[in-house]
């Protein structure tokens, strides 16, 4: 791949994340700003299903950037074996930049 491909790359997986963290923390605010009374058992329930399927998604979503993470490792590293290679190759005689 070209460096700029990979940088590419990185920079829309690096919005994802940012983007899923962003959805988060909004999760969070709304969850802890929730101060509702349901005297009505069904619809305690129904706000307890919500919530439970919101932190699937949020599980979900938490996996998920882990998944991201780990490609942008993989990124740096292939960054950085390319930029070894092409040291490697131009200390090496022969090469034209070692003279």
């Amino acid at each position: 791949m070209i460096k700029e491909d990979l940088e590419e790359f990185r920079q829309l997986l690096q919005s994802q994340i940012d983007s899923l963290l962003k959805e988060a923390d909004k999760t969070v605010l709304e969850m802890t700003d929730e101060k509702t009374n349901f005297p009505d058992p069904t619809d305690r329930a129904s706000l307890e299903s919500d919530r439970n399927f919101e932190l699937r998604i949020r599980d979900r979503e938490r996996k998920l950037i882990m998944k991201i993470r780990e490609a942008l490792e993989r990124i740096d590293n292939v960054n950085s074996a390319f930029v070894k290679v092409v040291v490697k190759k131009s200390v090496r005689p022969g090469f034209g930049l070692a003279q």
